[in-house]
């Protein structure tokens, strides 16, 4: 073999070698968080960082979820070389009082030689008791409840935990209120209330509600045990 040829030889070899080695390669920051213990009913959120080492674009990146772990959309599913995305993963603990836990998701994507890999969350589960309430059930069980009659009105009575917000001020404070929550407003016979709920819907609000035959129709039908100030009407 000549000199020449050798060379060429030596070449071609040497770039199958960099384009054999030419790969996109998942690395994480850690594939483990210890959330040590918790009182049973507590949401652990915790977020792994995923970084492309490799010198291809890692492309299809996802994450698959197990039971009783939720992970919330990645913004990307493509990482150049180099970036960066945060994966984050909750895991409720509601059910798993007294219990020693490990919950799992898998991060997929087409890095070769680790196409998918787990992300663990485990520790502890303290029982709750059974005169205490998690705090996700409670976020659960809340509704925001609206008095959408005049501020005198409101203040000679009204259903329990209501908040005052007259009508001529609601659209003003829509941009105030939750999202996420069942929204029920009412007035002294449901007309201005059917509005406002209809607002709120189109506004985004799509669990607003508005109580049927307002004020004047729950108290026919429940009386006064139900009104503040106690007993009033």
């Amino acid at each position: 073999m000549n000199k020449r040829t050798l060379l060429m030889v030596v070449g071609f070899l040497g770039t199958f070698a960099v384009c054999a080695s030419a790969a996109p390669v998942v690395s994480v920051d850690h594939d483990t968080y210890n959330f040590g213990s918790v009182l049973e009913g507590t949401v652990v959120i915790h977020r792994f960082v995923i970084t492309n080492v490799g010198n291809q674009p890692l492309y299809d990146l996802k994450v698959r979820s197990t039971c009783g772990c939720t992970t919330s959309s990645l913004p990307v599913t493509t990482l150049a070389q180099g970036a960066s995305v945060e994966v984050e993963v909750a895991f409720d603990t509601r059910g798993y009082g007294g219990k020693t836990v490990t919950k799992t998701v898998y991060v997929e994507s087409n890095d070769p030689k680790r196409p998918s890999f787990p992300l663990r969350l485990q520790g502890q589960v303290v029982q709750m008791a059974a005169y205490n309430i998690a705090p996700s059930d409670l976020q659960y069980l809340i509704y925001i409840l609206i008095d959408l009659r005049s501020s005198e009105a409101y203040a000679q009575s009204h259903i329990l935990g209501a908040e005052n917000i007259p009508y001529e001020q609601f659209t003003t404070r829509i941009p105030l209120l939750p999202s996420g929550n069942l929204i029920i407003v009412y007035d002294e016979d449901g007309t201005k209330g059917d509005e406002i709920a209809k607002a709120l819907i189109q506004a985004g609000y799509r669990d607003a509600k508005s109580l049927m035959g307002g004020f004047a129709m729950w108290v026919r039908q429940t009386g006064t045990k139900f009104l503040w100030p106690l007993g009033q009407s």
